[in-house]
């Protein structure tokens, strides 16, 4: 038998390896594992002899993987889930009747776009289901699902490691919305869209897109003017400053309530930004779980009468 081999060794093991993992502290894991430290040096003291390998070394503020943990971790939780899932009734989910809580991680453009349509769907069919919103790092959006800080992450990202499924539930047309000094023209040429600076959203601060690339194949460039980390600080900081920012259509039209601001198609080509769902496939057959993203995917993709 493949398992035989495990005869005479603690299972329990596998339990403090993910705490320490996930706590990246040994004082941390024997708190969240309700045992002393000195309980979990032992076992870690084990696991070293087990795999001939530190596992985890001091860090910082507590103690960093080494790539043999690393290469672990994933099988580690994995087979914990299994355990769980041994044990677990397979009854379907009811949202009438259920208490669940999921925790979303969150870019601005999630929690003001993304969030607020399945915030009211719950309200209709689900109230006892509380949602908890993280903010996450746009530009590596995958790694709190990795440590199971999140259990679903809405982002652009569609080429995702195969340990993650994805769908796509939302997709806009981008446009170009300028401050309106009172001499716009009636439709945004590319000669327009040049002679004025840009406001770029980045996240890295990087403000090179692609339409710069575009621009670049003309054998022209545009002037940045200004370049932002979050969305949310789009419409004020256009309003008085001469500039044009592209944005997505959704996001154009509410900060463009206000007035002061005129929105157009875009001048280089017609572009859109698709958003997607992402979680780890742990949770693929989860009936909770896919319950909620299927309801994400219908308040998304049905048309607003």
């Amino acid at each position: 038998m493949k398992d035989k081999h495990l005869i005479g060794s603690d299972l329990n093991l596998l339990l403090i390896f993910n705490a320490i993992w996930r706590e990246r502290s040994i004082t941390r894991a024997a708190a969240w594992l309700r045992v002393t430290q000195p309980a979990v040096s032992h076992a870690l003291g084990r696991l070293r002899t087990l795999t001939d390998d530190p596992l985890f070394v001091k860090g910082g503020a507590g103690v960093v993987p080494t790539p043999r943990a690393e290469q672990m971790a994933e099988d580690v939780q994995a087979a914990l889930d299994h355990a769980v899932g041994a044990f677990q009734p397979r009854d379907g989910f009811d949202p009438t009747t259920a208490k669940a809580i999921v925790r979303l991680g969150l870019t601005d453009y999630a929690t003001s776009v993304v969030l607020p349509p399945v915030m009211r769907a719950l309200k209709e069919v689900a109230t006892g289901v509380e949602i908890r919103g993280i903010a996450i790092d746009a530009r590596n959006p995958l790694t709190d699902l990795d440590n199971q800080v999140v259990d679903l992450v809405f982002s652009p990202l569609s080429d995702v490691p195969e340990r993650f499924s994805h769908e796509s539930i939302l997709q806009e047309k981008l446009v170009c919305v300028a401050d309106d000094t009172g001499d716009l023209p009636g439709d945004m040429s590319l000669e327009f869209y040049l002679s004025r600076p840009h406001l770029v959203i980045s996240y890295t601060g990087d403000p090179q897109s692609w339409s710069d690339r575009l621009l670049a194949q003309m054998g022209k460039s545009r002037e940045i003017g200004l370049v932002v980390p979050h969305g949310l600080a789009v419409g004020e900081s256009l309003r008085g400053s001469g500039m044009i920012a592209t944005l997505i259509e959704g996001v154009a039209h509410r900060i463009s309530k206000r007035g002061g601001l005129r929105i157009y198609d875009h001048p280089l080509e017609e572009r859109s930004m698709t958003t997607n769902q992402i979680w780890h496939r742990r949770l693929d057959a989860d009936p909770f779980h896919r319950w909620f993203r299927e309801l994400v995917t219908q308040v998304h993709q049905t048309p607003v009468s």
